[in-house]
């Protein structure tokens, strides 16, 4: 599982890092904030045939063709219809590039690292394996989401063939 990426102080203690955050069904997320190449506005994106149920299809991103995946279907939750706050994260995952629909992104958050826990401290369930941890904000939970572990290997391969 990878680890966000922290800021270091100057004693060489990991101190805070800086994410994006974003909901999905009501639930607050967040991505470090490298990982992310742009936030764009929901678009349809043209379907691919034969593609897994949580691919949404591809879009042409100035001349890159970019997959698109939802969230909610990846993550086993009800998908329902975009809204007009809905987003596309364009992330980078690896050498490749790929969009993430989002409901609605929040703010940018730095985050101390001491109040980040496990998310298995949390919850057990195998929604914890997309996850890197989770961190109190105020009175919301965030959930740090692991992008890496986000799709198998296999499913990151049919996506490079893209």
């Amino acid at each position: 599982m990878a680890e966000p990426v922290a800021k270091i102080d100057a004693k060489g203690k990991v101190k805070k890092i800086q994410v994006v955050s974003f909901l999905v069904n009501e639930m607050n997320y967040a991505i470090d904030i490298d990982r992310i190449h742009e936030i764009i506005y929901f678009k349809k994106a043209t379907p691919l045939p034969q593609a897994p149920s949580f691919i949404e299809g591809v879009l042409d991103l100035r001349g890159t063709v970019v997959p698109i995946i939802d969230l909610k279907k990846k993550m086993g939750m009800t998908s329902d219809i975009t809204t007009p706050s809905s987003h596309i994260l364009i992330v980078k995952l690896h050498n490749n590039i790929l969009g993430v629909i989002v409901d609605e992104v929040k703010e940018v958050l730095h985050l101390d690292m001491n109040q980040v826990q496990a998310p298995q401290k949390i919850h057990k369930g195998s929604g914890s394996r997309y996850l890197t941890g989770v961190c109190k904000v105020g009175e919301r939970l965030v959930f740090l989401l692991d992008l890496d572990a986000l799709l198998t290997g296999d499913e990151q391969a049919s996506l490079g063939e893209m």
